[in-house]
């Protein structure tokens, strides 16, 4: 139980972040991935919004399902997810994007996200002395199930999230690869702190969108494979979502 000490001075669910959300929850972290997966699954769009994001609501299953987004960089992504756990929130899957700092990882490449280390500000404000998180067991044995069922490589493992896009070293490469990741991107160790904290079920997936082992940068941003890998991943998150 919180005490008095640890209240906070803004609680989300109030005012102008006050929203009601469907307890299973697609996030997404940027607006036009949003408005893409939107438009293949035939959500609508809602006029209830956790802000700065979007709803877009749907039915799988006889299960209602919402697409959020855009949920982007810790703080951003942290706010919009409180919200929505403050609106009902309970089982969510992150859909986003990661840079790999591993050779066996390329673009277009999908992974699980087993667990979080924090290079990001906003999880100290959860668990100050927490450095890593871990992903929901079950939200990750179901996704990989479906993975498996579907004929789908299953690559899992660890990644870092950073809030310095501009700020990857090489140095800070090789301390991530040191530290176990596989892949950096910008949410989702403050994504599993706020859900270890709220009590709900949380799973990252992450599409690999560039590389950076090597000593360079090779973008993929512009890769048809980040669409067709988009849809899979996104087609099978509403599956497990929908069970």
């Amino acid at each position: 139980m919180m005490n008095s000490e640890d209240q906070a001075m803004i609680e989300p669910g109030i005012g102008l972040f006050q929203v009601q959300a469907s307890e299973r929850i697609l996030l997404l972290s940027s607006g036009p991935t949003a408005r893409i997966l939107a438009g293949r699954f035939l959500a609508r769009k809602k006029r209830t919004r956790p802000y700065p994001a979007r709803i877009y609501r749907m039915k799988r299953n006889q299960v209602e399902i919402d697409l959020v987004g855009p949920a982007m960089g810790a703080p951003i992504a942290g706010m919009v997810l409180e919200q929505l756990i403050s609106g009902g929130a309970r089982k969510i899957i992150v859909l986003g994007f990661a840079g790999s700092i591993d050779p066996s990882l390329k673009i277009g490449d999908l992974v699980l996200v087993k667990e979080a280390i924090s290079d990001e500000g906003t999880t100290q404000n959860y668990f100050p002395d927490l450095k890593t998180v871990l992903a929901s067991e079950a939200l990750l044995a179901a996704t990989a199930s479906e993975m498996g069922l579907r004929g789908e490589k299953i690559q899992a493992g660890n990644v870092v999230s950073t809030d310095g896009f501009f700020r990857e070293t090489r140095e800070k490469i090789e301390r991530f690869r040191r530290q176990g990741a596989i892949a950096i991107e910008m949410e989702l160790s403050a994504l599993y702190a706020i859900a270890r904290y709220r009590g709900v079920e949380l799973l990252g997936m992450a599409i690999i969108s560039d590389e950076m082992f090597g000593g360079k940068w090779n973008s993929g941003f512009k890769s048809p494979k980040l669409i067709w890998s988009l849809l899979r991943a996104g087609e099978m998150a509403l599956s497990v979502l929908s069970k």
